[in-house]
């Protein structure tokens, strides 16, 4: 996992997950994450934030390239 930002926005770089669900640790409740959208599929998953960090769920595994691209916008 790698990270990139540029002002409210955080970039997560997601490649060779074992399933479908990604957990983003490095996030907490108190980032307030308004949206995620996957620019590789454009679709926006669906994800839910806990004290664990940020959960999103994809429509397939990333097993191979290409790498997904989550877009998160945050307050």
């Amino acid at each position: 996992m790698r990270y990139t930002s540029k002002g409210n926005t955080v970039y997560a770089i997601v490649r060779h997950t074992p399933g479908t669900e990604v957990l983003l640790r490095s996030f907490t409740p108190a980032d307030k994450v308004r949206s995620v959208k996957c620019l590789y599929t454009g679709h926006k998953p669906q994800w839910t934030l806990t004290g664990k960090g940020l959960s999103v769920r994809l429509k397939s595994p990333v097993t191979e390239f290409p790498v997904y691209v989550l877009k998160i916008i945050v307050e």
